[in-house]
Protein backbone atom coordinates (compact mmCIF):
# COMPACT_ATOMS: atom_id res chain seq x y z
CA UNK A 1 0.00 0.00 0.00
CA UNK A 2 1.28 3.86 -0.40
CA UNK A 3 1.81 3.81 3.48
CA UNK A 4 3.94 0.89 3.16
CA UNK A 5 5.88 2.96 0.28
CA UNK A 6 5.78 6.21 2.31
CA UNK A 7 7.16 3.99 5.30
CA UNK A 8 10.80 4.02 3.41
CA UNK A 9 10.91 7.42 2.07
CA UNK A 10 9.53 9.47 4.99
CA UNK A 11 11.21 12.63 4.41
CA UNK A 12 9.23 15.40 5.89
CA UNK A 13 10.94 19.45 6.33
CA UNK A 14 13.04 19.18 9.33
CA UNK A 15 11.19 20.82 12.52
CA UNK A 16 7.52 19.27 11.02
CA UNK A 17 5.44 17.25 13.27
CA UNK A 18 4.10 15.95 10.87
CA UNK A 19 4.68 12.13 10.64
CA UNK A 20 3.62 8.65 9.67
CA UNK A 21 2.59 6.94 12.87
CA UNK A 22 4.99 4.20 14.09
CA UNK A 23 1.89 2.38 15.65
CA UNK A 24 -1.57 2.25 14.86
CA UNK A 25 -4.21 1.65 11.71
CA UNK A 26 -2.02 4.26 9.48
CA UNK A 27 1.16 2.65 9.99
CA UNK A 28 3.62 0.69 7.61
CA UNK A 29 4.13 -2.72 8.25
CA UNK A 30 6.82 -3.54 11.38
CA UNK A 31 8.97 -5.09 9.03
CA UNK A 32 8.94 -1.76 6.49
CA UNK A 33 10.06 0.30 10.02
CA UNK A 34 12.27 -1.75 10.81
CA UNK A 35 14.45 -1.58 7.32
CA UNK A 36 13.83 1.90 7.49
CA UNK A 37 15.54 2.59 11.00
CA UNK A 38 18.34 0.43 9.72
CA UNK A 39 18.58 2.91 6.92
CA UNK A 40 19.03 5.55 8.93
CA UNK A 41 21.70 4.23 10.90
CA UNK A 42 19.80 3.93 14.42
CA UNK A 43 22.25 2.39 16.49
CA UNK A 44 21.74 -0.69 19.29
CA UNK A 45 23.47 0.56 22.63
CA UNK A 46 23.97 -2.31 25.46
CA UNK A 47 22.49 -0.60 28.38
CA UNK A 48 26.52 -0.09 30.05
CA UNK A 49 26.95 1.63 26.53
CA UNK A 50 24.09 3.82 26.81
CA UNK A 51 25.26 4.53 30.41
CA UNK A 52 28.52 5.72 29.12
CA UNK A 53 27.33 7.77 26.61
CA UNK A 54 24.94 9.78 29.06
CA UNK A 55 28.26 10.83 31.15
CA UNK A 56 29.39 12.66 27.67
CA UNK A 57 25.96 14.07 26.98
CA UNK A 58 23.61 11.71 25.34
CA UNK A 59 20.07 11.78 26.56
CA UNK A 60 18.25 9.01 27.41
CA UNK A 61 14.38 9.46 26.48
CA UNK A 62 12.51 7.37 28.27
CA UNK A 63 9.10 6.57 26.09
CA UNK A 64 7.37 4.48 28.59
CA UNK A 65 3.66 5.03 29.81
CA UNK A 66 4.38 8.44 32.27
CA UNK A 67 2.98 6.26 35.60
CA UNK A 68 5.83 3.62 34.99
CA UNK A 69 8.61 6.42 34.56
CA UNK A 70 7.11 7.71 38.26
CA UNK A 71 7.20 4.19 39.75
CA UNK A 72 11.27 3.85 38.55
CA UNK A 73 13.47 5.60 36.28
CA UNK A 74 17.21 5.96 35.22
CA UNK A 75 19.06 8.48 36.80
CA UNK A 76 18.84 11.56 34.14
CA UNK A 77 16.27 10.29 32.03
CA UNK A 78 13.53 12.18 30.35
CA UNK A 79 10.28 11.30 30.13
CA UNK A 80 8.55 11.83 26.66
CA UNK A 81 5.77 9.15 26.74
CA UNK A 82 4.81 7.65 23.43
CA UNK A 83 1.26 6.51 24.42
CA UNK A 84 -1.33 7.67 26.51
CA UNK A 85 -4.42 6.61 28.04
CA UNK A 86 -8.14 7.09 28.44
CA UNK A 87 -10.77 6.22 31.47
CA UNK A 88 -12.32 3.91 27.98
CA UNK A 89 -9.09 2.77 27.57
CA UNK A 90 -8.19 1.69 31.28
CA UNK A 91 -11.72 -0.49 31.02
CA UNK A 92 -10.74 -1.89 28.21
CA UNK A 93 -7.42 -2.90 29.48
CA UNK A 94 -9.54 -4.12 32.87
CA UNK A 95 -7.09 -1.70 35.02
CA UNK A 96 -7.75 -1.15 38.82
CA UNK A 97 -4.52 0.55 39.42
CA UNK A 98 -5.74 3.54 39.56
CA UNK A 99 -7.76 2.22 42.46
CA UNK A 100 -4.77 1.04 43.90
CA UNK A 101 -5.44 -2.96 43.21
CA UNK A 102 -2.77 -3.98 40.90
CA UNK A 103 -4.77 -6.10 38.31
CA UNK A 104 -5.13 -5.88 35.25
CA UNK A 105 -2.90 -3.92 32.39
CA UNK A 106 -1.69 -0.75 34.37
CA UNK A 107 -3.44 2.25 32.07
CA UNK A 108 -5.47 0.08 29.89
CA UNK A 109 -5.12 -0.66 26.48
CA UNK A 110 -2.99 2.43 25.44
CA UNK A 111 -3.44 4.75 22.18
CA UNK A 112 -0.37 6.28 20.23
CA UNK A 113 0.04 10.14 21.44
CA UNK A 114 -0.15 11.88 18.20
CA UNK A 115 1.49 14.91 19.83
CA UNK A 116 4.78 13.03 20.67
CA UNK A 117 6.88 14.52 18.40
CA UNK A 118 5.72 17.96 18.84
CA UNK A 119 6.28 17.20 22.46
CA UNK A 120 9.90 16.11 21.71
CA UNK A 121 10.44 19.44 19.90
CA UNK A 122 9.59 21.61 22.18
CA UNK A 123 11.47 19.34 24.98
CA UNK A 124 14.88 18.57 23.31
CA UNK A 125 15.13 21.36 20.37
CA UNK A 126 18.71 20.28 19.44
CA UNK A 127 17.73 17.61 16.33
CA UNK A 128 21.87 17.10 16.18
CA UNK A 129 21.98 15.99 19.47
CA UNK A 130 23.02 12.20 20.30
CA UNK A 131 19.41 10.90 21.75
CA UNK A 132 18.79 7.23 22.94
CA UNK A 133 15.45 5.84 23.44
CA UNK A 134 14.50 3.69 25.59
CA UNK A 135 11.42 1.23 26.95
CA UNK A 136 11.20 -1.18 29.23
CA UNK A 137 11.06 -4.62 26.27
CA UNK A 138 13.51 -2.10 23.58
CA UNK A 139 13.23 -3.92 20.74
CA UNK A 140 16.15 -5.08 18.50
CA UNK A 141 17.30 -3.95 14.86
CA UNK A 142 20.18 -6.65 15.49
CA UNK A 143 17.99 -9.27 14.56
CA UNK A 144 15.62 -9.84 11.55
CA UNK A 145 11.65 -8.40 11.71
CA UNK A 146 9.12 -10.65 10.56
CA UNK A 147 8.61 -10.16 7.03
CA UNK A 148 5.52 -9.52 5.10
CA UNK A 149 3.31 -12.68 5.05
CA UNK A 150 5.89 -14.06 7.72
CA UNK A 151 4.63 -17.48 9.31
CA UNK A 152 3.37 -15.32 12.47
CA UNK A 153 2.53 -11.81 13.40
CA UNK A 154 3.86 -9.33 13.93
CA UNK A 155 2.80 -8.83 17.76
CA UNK A 156 4.79 -11.67 18.57
CA UNK A 157 7.58 -9.99 16.75
CA UNK A 158 9.73 -9.05 19.76
CA UNK A 159 11.97 -6.87 17.65
CA UNK A 160 8.99 -4.47 17.72
CA UNK A 161 9.14 -2.07 20.74
CA UNK A 162 7.77 1.53 21.50
CA UNK A 163 11.55 2.61 21.68
CA UNK A 164 12.14 2.24 18.37
CA UNK A 165 8.73 3.10 16.86
CA UNK A 166 9.36 6.71 18.94
CA UNK A 167 12.52 6.87 17.08
CA UNK A 168 10.64 6.32 13.54
CA UNK A 169 8.97 9.25 14.11
CA UNK A 170 11.28 11.00 15.56
CA UNK A 171 13.50 10.33 12.25
CA UNK A 172 10.97 11.74 10.37
CA UNK A 173 10.81 15.12 12.17
CA UNK A 174 14.77 15.69 11.45
CA UNK A 175 16.74 14.15 14.60
CA UNK A 176 20.01 12.95 13.05
CA UNK A 177 21.63 11.06 15.87
CA UNK A 178 19.59 8.10 17.64
CA UNK A 179 20.08 5.38 19.34
CA UNK A 180 18.28 2.68 21.42
CA UNK A 181 18.46 0.41 24.69
CA UNK A 182 18.64 -3.17 23.06
CA UNK A 183 17.03 -5.35 25.85
CA UNK A 184 15.47 -2.27 27.13
CA UNK A 185 14.94 -1.15 30.73
CA UNK A 186 14.19 -5.01 31.58
CA UNK A 187 18.21 -5.81 30.37
CA UNK A 188 19.51 -2.23 32.42
CA UNK A 189 17.56 -3.44 35.63
CA UNK A 190 18.82 -6.85 35.72
CA UNK A 191 22.38 -6.65 34.98
CA UNK A 192 22.40 -3.68 37.39
CA UNK A 193 21.20 -5.40 39.99
CA UNK A 194 24.06 -8.06 38.94
CA UNK A 195 26.52 -5.80 39.54
CA UNK A 196 28.86 -3.30 37.53
CA UNK A 197 29.00 0.83 36.60
CA UNK A 198 25.06 0.69 35.31
CA UNK A 199 22.86 2.82 38.08
CA UNK A 200 19.91 0.15 39.46
CA UNK A 201 17.38 2.89 38.78
CA UNK A 202 15.65 5.35 41.09
CA UNK A 203 12.18 3.92 42.58
CA UNK A 204 10.42 0.35 42.75
CA UNK A 205 11.15 -2.16 39.51
CA UNK A 206 7.74 -2.32 38.49
CA UNK A 207 8.25 -6.03 37.80
CA UNK A 208 7.48 -6.35 41.00
CA UNK A 209 4.19 -6.07 40.78
CA UNK A 210 4.13 -7.81 37.53
CA UNK A 211 3.44 -5.28 35.59
CA UNK A 212 2.99 -6.28 31.41
CA UNK A 213 5.98 -6.63 29.61
CA UNK A 214 8.41 -6.30 32.55
CA UNK A 215 10.95 -8.88 34.00
CA UNK A 216 9.44 -10.67 37.06
CA UNK A 217 12.37 -11.96 39.64
CA UNK A 218 12.25 -14.46 42.27
CA UNK A 219 11.46 -13.10 45.48
CA UNK A 220 11.87 -9.64 43.31
CA UNK A 221 15.63 -10.64 43.25
CA UNK A 222 17.43 -10.63 39.59
CA UNK A 223 20.49 -13.02 41.21
CA UNK A 224 17.67 -15.96 41.85
CA UNK A 225 16.68 -15.96 38.20
CA UNK A 226 12.98 -15.40 36.48
CA UNK A 227 9.78 -16.59 37.53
Amino acid sequence: SSAYKRGLEASPPPGSTEVIPGLGRDSPHWSLTHAYLRERGVRALAPADAWAAMQHGATLVDVRFGPDFDEWRVPGAVNLPYTYSTPLRRLLGLSLWEFGIPIGLRGGVKLRDPNFTRGALAALPDTRAPLILADQLGGSLVRDAVPLGGSYGIMLDSTRSQALMAAYELSQVGYEDLAYVEGGFNDWYEEAALGGELPAGEGKWPGDKEWFGYRQFRGNDPRKGYR
